[in-house]
């Protein structure tokens, strides 16, 4: 670039030396030097202009030895013409309008004009192809090069095509002075080389990320496509402060360097790099990564660790009755000799195991609604309640609509654990002894009243919330596992009064089945122990 803005310089100054000097001799002279340095500037043309469309591998030595061999032979010739007289035939002064000189072509002329014809066309289709090619900033940077090249071309045909005054001048020269002086002007005043062009255009399309790129001032003056698809209006915004066109996405003191933010649905993270040389700061560059599935995927994982948290201590919450009810059988079989008793001591041992495989599920599915089926409310009721220590507490039924689709395992869970939160909830040993759970239905599902203190109102929204409790002794575990069993089929749970005080849970959107007999279900247990 350097050199052809020199050449760019030398070019016209030669023509005008040349205008100035009084005699042939010398005219001649700065004539010879003028096209010495067009046919170098013309050769660093091409090369810059392969460069800057990054095509830097047409440039292997071969084609660097024919472009420079071409120019050494055109100099060579050029400096001995005056002995072979093959490019021009002869020279001499015309007075009008001003002093100047008119060389008339010779037989060669026009074979030595070719390769600087070629090499400018060239250089000007690099440029155009990379503007098809372009987006944004680069479009800018090449449309710049191509009309001004396209100039030099068109100057250089008027001069042999039109009858303009002092024939014999470099008109092409004064072309040159032009594109020389605006790409000078560009590079110390504005910003418009500030990106690099398409090699570097090419490199950033090859990342997956966004990439936007900053001046100094932070205005957006470059991007790839993959950035123009997660900030789908970032052309139109080429040329503003990032800070304006993207406040949410923008870098503010309270955001680390590498932020994640939402941005129209996406979760995006954007990451900052000061772009300096010699320790002069030129920009910013902005790494842009669509971090949605990643931050799902982390969502899920920590949605796991929770679970497996509070499988420990659901696993204990839920085994303590089973366990309890197994070892109190087993003492009876032991104090009376009574095996019978070993039966019930075998069925709480086998729901300890069926508790296992629901906590299990529980911490590796989360939600899962298992297996559900068609079933009846009242037979895994009852099962729910010879695994459950209730005391003396009596379990009554009335069930017009006794079939549901659910899980039996999970729904089991679900009553085992609605009962021990009334058991453990009562005032003292005698108020549990005296009450009584009620299992009805509803429209769309049914319900668990009992007759105990009831849940005060506040404390409603909160009892679902694990490690939640309303009493001293309370795990806060048995309600929270309500819920989620209730969350897994698709179910709705609410707390409010029973019809004669105490808490009434209240599950609806439960899928109904057909009764398998026309008769109402109505059963009234009471528990001995078990």
């Amino acid at each position: 670039m350097i050199g052809l803005l020199i050449c760019c310089g030398l070019w016209p100054t030669s023509v005008a030396i040349q205008i100035l000097v009084p005699s042939a001799t010398w005219q001649w002279a700065w004539f010879t030097v003028a096209h010495l340095v067009l046919h170098v500037g013309m050769s660093l043309w091409l090369i810059f202009a392969l460069l800057y469309t990054g095509r830097d591998h047409w440039l292997s030595r071969p084609v660097l030895g024919v472009i420079v061999g071409v120019g050494s032979l055109s100099i060579i010739a050029r400096i001995t013409n005056p002995r072979h007289r093959l490019l021009w035939d002869e020279y001499q002064l015309i007075s009008e309008p001003f002093v100047h000189l008119l060389a008339t072509p010779g037989p060669l002329f026009w074979i030595r004009s070719l390769p600087l014809y070629v090499g400018l066309f060239i250089g000007i289709g690099a440029v155009a192809h990379m503007y098809l090619r372009s987006r944004h900033l680069t479009r800018a940077q090449s449309v710049s090069f191509f009309v001004l090249g396209l100039c030099l071309f068109v100057i250089s045909l008027l001069r042999y095509l039109l009858p303009l005054p002092a024939a014999g001048l470099e008109y092409t020269a004064l072309g040159s002075f032009v594109f020389g002086g605006f790409v000078a002007w560009t590079l110390l005043y504005s910003r418009l080389f500030v990106v690099a062009p398409l090699a570097r255009d090419v490199a950033l399309e090859s990342i997956t990320d966004g990439i936007v790129v900053l001046d100094d001032s932070r205005q957006i003056v470059d991007y790839n496509e993959a950035a123009q698809s997660l900030l789908p209006t970032i052309e139109s915004e080429t040329g503003v402060a990032f800070e304006t066109a993207y406040p949410t996405l923008a870098r503010t003191e309270a955001t680390t360097d590498r932020a994640t933010v939402t941005y129209e649905n996406r979760q995006l993270t954007v990451s900052e790099t000061p772009v300096e040389r010699a320790g002069q700061l030129h920009g910013y560059t902005l790494l842009v990564r669509d971090v949605t599935e990643l931050e799902a995927y982390a969502s899920q994982l920590e949605d796991k660790t929770e679970r497996l948290d509070q499988f420990a201590s659901m696993l204990s919450h839920d085994l303590r009755s089973p366990i309890s009810i197994a070892r109190g059988y087993i003492e009876l079989s032991q104090e009376t000799g009574d095996t019978s008793h070993l039966d019930r001591s075998v069925a709480a041992l086998e729901r300890i195991d069926e508790t296992i495989e629901v906590l299990l599920t529980m911490a590796r599915h989360g939600n899962d609604a298992g297996n559900p089926q068609p079933l009846s409310l009242s037979a895994v009721a009852k099962a729910a309640w010879q695994t459950s220590e209730t005391g003396e507490t009596r379990l009554k039924t009335a069930l017009e609509s006794d079939r549901i689709v659910a899980d039996q395992p999970r729904l089991q869970q679900l009553f085992e654990n609605l009962f021990r939160n009334a058991v453990d909830h009562a005032a003292s040993e005698a108020a549990a002894d005296e009450l009584t759970i009620r299992i009805g239905n509803l429209e769309d599902g049914f319900y668990v009243a009992d007759t105990g203190p009831g849940i005060p109102p506040e404390d409603r929204e909160d009892v679902f919330e694990y490690g939640y409790s309303t009493s001293d002794g309370g795990t806060g575990f048995g309600l929270a596992i309500v819920d989620s069993i209730v969350d897994a089929h698709g179910w709705s749970i609410s707390v409010t009064d029973g019809a004669t005080g105490g808490a009434r849970f209240e599950i609806r959107n439960v899928e109904l089945c057909e009764p398998e007999t026309e008769a109402s279900s109505v059963v009234d247990l009471e528990a001995d122990g078990g």
